[in-house]
């Protein structure tokens, strides 16, 4: 017996540590000494089974769903290891000794083996409750509790059954168990590394070493053992619960095994006990996987995977995904003939011909995955045969036709092209989709042009094809909403709107017309234009050209573009005349490129033209060049540095940061430089720390810095916005307005795509980066609104399903916050399931989640042209009845999408608010 029990304490035991799980382990929800009355006799205890009519986390009020241990409790609750105390489980109360011993011989079932009905008494001081007695005196005959220690006097100067389970009192009942006692004798002297070593009892010593030896606990936070440290129901039950890994102990209402058939309401298993078990799956099934402690959806269990399932009233009430690999091995071959008898089929695999047996459950399928009859196979079809691999017959489950040799012409519009693996999918007029692999030589038209890739072919296009033996060899595109052509840029003109180039693989230059908006994409610039393309006879630009059904250019993308940045180079003069610039770099090595009409200058100042540079690239002046070959693409002077800060010497006069490049520089300044930072008037040096980020500008002699600006963000609300002037007005938390001026500042979407002033929108929250007072960059910021699932503090993650119907998991940063009604909380179970969040990152990267207030009322009327949206009122008195509604409002009832016109007069709703305004109605 002590062998069971080593396997019980294992498992269910110390894992002393982290929140939540302080030694986890948690006692049946009996009751304690004051519920005892009279009815104790029968057994009862005033205790109450869990109501299995429920699901997961509703079997108990008291446990709420989401809550950490809810898996655990569920699982021995419906194994019935664990019971309720009038519909409650009080899971955060402490254990008593009575209640470790009773959990410990259910969960070891062993309750057979008790004597309910016998008398018993104890000796005199040694005080337990009626109900427990006969679970104490079985542990005293297993060995799991010794005499000579529990009912010494000294022992029970409180009812022993009542007193506070501590963690050395259960250390040493599991060494016992493990039949290591002779081992803690002799490890009584050696003191533990533990900071509270001192407080550990003499006589539990030895056993805390063989504990600590055996790795059954590593302590608590701080280096502590914490002795006499409590143990809470919940922690218990979660170590109790988690044991199951480790031990062979069945129960009646239990079996695992792996899914032979499933639907949304009946699951069979095939139990490991080699018999077939049926369950109903009802609203109250709950749903968990092994390796995670939260609430999964019915639809994350898969068929052929191996479950554990608790029965309850001919129920599935708790289902488990043990392992979500799917039982079934693949044979592939080609089919060769279906038998005279109807149930068996050859199928010839690796030069082999096998043979395979069948029966009315299989599942025949073609390549599109619609179901046929074993009859519709045809010779020489390639096939998957899918056989299960638990039950030892190797039973053919299902027979998927991969590929089948077919001759035939047809039709249809693109909907996807693999190019890497050479396969269409096309839609037919019956709308019917068809995935057709594509031969390797196979001739692909486009208006009596020969493409050379399936590449060139575009979802949408409407294609014609011929196939034999299964593979297109012919494939023309009728109508095409655009193609691409690859070549080498000639010349391009946006006045004649012409772009001549090479295409690959031909010496003929080919000429198409520009449509009027062409999409110029070039690495490395933002908002590329036609004039940043390279255009030249032999070292032109690699392009490719989307093209229009209309034969006009569309989109022009640079491939493969070899660019050099230089950096800090000196120059040694400028040719006006042959647009030359001569350079040196800090090696004293001469460089010379040419300067062309497209290449862009950047001086700081004003726009620049090519008549400038003379005068303003003076010998010695500092400039940053991006080069392609000869040919200048940018020609900046160096009139700044960005970088962090490393010291301020205001004995000197001088500054030191490194760049975002890497590179440290140390630039002088004087008493007339002048400092701005974002938000604040007459800054000055006081105002920059070490450790700043920093924009040092330079004066145009380049000797001294002239201005510092300090780098910041902060994030906005969207005010208002000016297209025509290229501004934008947003509004801070504090509720000042402030216009951006965005002439030269990058605007990007939340997925860091680039965006236009129109593309924001009022209310819309956005983060600004700013070089002192002046915007260098406007990003919106993701929001996330729903429904609160799950909440798991140990990982620190919530789930929540938004307003399209999906589960989103949500990873908090480690600086976080949980705003409800304007007071601030840094602990994730402030949270409860069912709140409804808005939730966003702030301008440092930190997720904030904030409770949405919410109302349930009874639907009165709504006014679409006001957005007005009325309840009944609660009272003659009541005036908050009327509610605005965002125009994008989200109507549901659960995961049914509802539109206002749907809500009847007296409906029950659930409104959720947003800045005053409904975002959501939740019908009842």
């Amino acid at each position: 017996m002590k062998t069971k029990l080593i396997t019980l304490f294992l498992t269910a035991v110390l894992v002393m540590g982290s929140a939540g799980s302080a030694f986890a382990a948690v006692t049946p929800a009996d009751s304690s000494a004051n519920n005892t009355t009279s009815n104790t006799n029968s057994g009862s205890n005033n205790t109450t089974s869990p109501n299995t009519s429920n699901n997961g986390s509703s079997l108990f009020s008291d446990v709420t769903k989401g809550f950490w241990a809810e898996k655990h409790i569920t699982k021995l609750a419906l194994e019935k290891v664990l019971l309720g105390n009038n519909g409650k489980f009080r899971p955060n109360d402490p254990v008593t000794q009575q209640e470790a011993v009773t959990m410990a011989i259910r969960y070891m079932n062993l309750e057979k083996d008790m004597d309910s009905s016998a008398s018993i008494a104890f000796q005199s001081g040694f005080v337990v409750d009626n109900y427990f007695k006969p679970y104490v005196k079985l542990a005293f005959e297993k060995g799991l509790l010794d005499k000579n220690e529990e009912m010494a006097p000294e022992a029970n100067k409180n009812a022993w059954g009542s007193k506070k389970a501590s963690r050395e009192w259960i250390t040493k009942i599991l060494v016992r168990a493990l039949n290591k006692e002779a081992d803690a004798k002799a490890a009584m002297t050696t003191a533990t590394t533990f900071a509270d070593n001192s407080k550990i009892s003499s006589s539990s010593l030895g056993y805390v070493n063989v504990a600590l030896k055996l790795k059954l606990t590593t302590g608590m936070e701080g280096n502590k053992f914490e002795p006499q440290g409590n143990v809470t129901r919940s922690q218990l039950a979660a170590f109790f619960s988690r044991g199951d890994a480790h031990t062979s102990i069945q129960y009646d209402n239990v079996a695992q095994g792996v899914i032979t058939s499933l639907t949304d309401t009946n699951l069979s298993l095939y139990g490991e006990d080699g018999k077939v078990h049926n369950y109903a799956l009802t609203g109250s099934t709950a749903y968990f996987t092994a390796d995670s402690e939260a609430a999964v959806s019915a639809s994350t269990v898969q068929a052929y995977t191996k479950v554990k399932v608790i029965e309850t009233q001919g129920n599935a009430g708790y289902v488990e995904v043990i392992d979500p690999k799917v039982q079934l091995e693949s044979n592939e071959g080609k089919f060769q003939r279906l038998h005279a008898t109807g149930s068996k089929f050859t199928v010839l695999s690796n030069d082999d011909y096998v043979t395979f047996d069948f029966d009315s459950a299989t599942v025949f399928l073609d390549q599109n995955g619609k179901t046929i009859s074993a009859k519709d196979l045809v010779p020489d079809s390639m096939i998957d045969v899918k056989r299960e691999t638990f039950s030892g017959q190797h039973k053919v489950i299902v027979v998927q036709v991969k590929s089948a040799p077919i001759n035939k012409s047809g039709a249809g519009i693109v909907t996807a092209v693999d190019a890497k693996n050479g396969t269409l999918k096309v839609k037919d007029g019956s709308n019917t989709e068809e995935t057709l692999t594509v031969s390797s030589d196979a001739i692909i038209l486009y208006q009596d042009q020969v493409l050379k890739s399936l590449s060139e072919i575009k979802v949408n296009d409407v294609i014609s094809y011929s196939v034999k033996n299964g593979q297109v060899t012919n494939l023309e595109i009728t109508q095409t909403s655009s193609r691409t052509v690859r070549g080498t840029l000639i010349n391009i003109s946006s006045s004649s709107k012409l772009v001549t180039y090479v295409k690959e693989g031909s010496s003929k230059p080919e000429v198409n017309l520009l449509a009027d908006q062409v999409e110029v994409v070039v690495d490395g610039i933002q908002d590329a234009k036609i004039t940043d393309l390279v255009s030249d006879d032999t070292n032109g630009d690699v392009i490719e050209l989307t093209i229009t059904p209309d034969d006009r250019v569309s989109k022009i993308q640079v491939v493969g573009r070899k660019v050099e940045q230089l950096q800090e180079l000196s120059v040694v003069g400028y040719n006006k005349k042959q647009q030359i610039l001569t350079v040196m770099n800090a090696k004293e090595k001469a460089f010379v490129f040419n300067v062309k009409e497209n290449t862009k200058l950047d001086f700081g100042v004003g726009n620049t033209t090519l008549k400038d540079l003379e005068g303003l690239l003076p010998e010695k002046t500092k400039v940053n060049l991006t080069v392609l070959g000869d040919n200048i693409l940018t020609l900046q002077k160096v009139y700044k540095y960005d970088g962090k800060l490393l010291s301020l010497n205001t004995s000197s006069q001088t500054l030191t940061l490194v760049t975002d490049a890497g590179q440290t520089m140390t630039l002088s300044y004087d008493g007339t430089t002048v400092v701005f930072v974002h938000g604040k008037t007459n800054s000055t040096l006081s105002n920059i720390k070490v450790g700043d980020t920093i924009s040092a500008q330079l004066r145009t002699t380049q000797d001294k810095v002239g201005r510092i600006s300090l780098k910041s963000t902060g994030q906005f609300e969207v005010y208002s916005t000016d297209v025509a002037k290229n501004k934008l007005s947003v509004k801070s938390s504090e509720g000042y307005i402030e216009s951006l001026d965005l002439e030269g500042v990058t605007l990007l979407n939340e997925t860091g795509a680039v965006i236009k002033v129109s593309d924001f929108t009022p209310g819309q929250v956005v983060n600004v980066n700013f070089s002192g007072n002046v915007a260098e960059l406007v990003r919106k910021v993701t929001l996330t609104y729903g429904k609160v699932e799950t909440i798991d503090s140990a990982n620190q993650k919530l789930t929540v399903k938004d307003f399209t119907g999906q589960s989103k998991e949500i990873k908090l940063t480690s600086s976080y916050q949980i705003v409800r009604n304007n007071s601030i909380s840094t602990n994730i179970n402030s949270l409860s399931a069912n709140d409804r969040v808005e939730v966003k990152s702030d301008a440092n990267g930190n997720t904030i989640v904030r409770v949405l207030d919410s109302l349930s009322r009874k639907f009165n009327r709504y006014s679409a042209s006001t957005n007005d949206f009325y309840v009944q009122r609660a009272s003659l008195t009541d005036n908050n009845f009327v509610f605005k509604f965002v125009t994008n409002v989200y109507v549901h009832k659960g995961d049914t999408l509802l539109n206002l016109q749907s809500l009847a007069e007296g409906d029950q709703v659930l409104l959720v608010f947003n800045n005053n305004q409904i975002i959501e109605i939740e019908k009842q």
